[in-house]
C-alpha cells in the first residue's frame, strides 16, 4: 500500500479529479484500517491529501470546487481526520520552511 501511496503524483490529474470522491474515500479508510495501525501510512495519505487539493486549487479544475465542497458537507465524518491533518499540517509547515522552500510554495498554494 505504501509503494501505491508513493506513486499517487504519478496519477493523470484528470482522472483524480473524475474519481475525487472516492479516492478521497479510500483514503480516509487507509487512515482507519488494520495495516495502519502504526500509524506509518500517515504521512503518506496526507502528502496524496494535499496534493489533490493541489489540483483542485489549479485553475484549470476550480469548477470541481463545489464537488469538495458537497463532499465535505455531506459525506465527511471522519472526525480524527481533524487531528491528523492539523498535526501533519504543522509538521510539513515547519519542515518545508526549513528544508525545502520550493515545495512549501506548492503546499501553501493548495490550502
Amino acid at each position: 500500500m505504501s509503494t501505491i501511496l508513493k506513486n499517487f503524483t504519478f496519477i493523470g490529474e484528470v482522472e483524480i479529479i473524475k474519481f475525487v470522491q472516492d479516492i478521497f474515500d479510500a483514503l480516509f479508510s487507509i487512515l482507519d484500517s488494520d495495516k495502519n495501525k502504526d500509524q506509518s501510512l500517515d504521512s503518506l495519505v496526507f502528502s496524496a491529501l494535499v496534493f489533490i487539493l493541489g489540483i483542485i486549487t489549479d485553475k484549470r479544475f476550480t469548477h470541481f470546487r463545489p464537488v469538495l465542497d458537497a463532499y465535505i458537507e455531506m459525506v465527511f465524518s471522519f472526525f480524527f481526520f481533524f487531528f491528523f491533518f492539523f498535526f501533519f499540517f504543522f509538521f510539513f509547515l515547519f519542515s518545508l520552511l526549513f528544508f525545502s522552500p520550493p515545495q512549501f510554495n506548492s503546499i501553501i498554494l493548495a490550502f
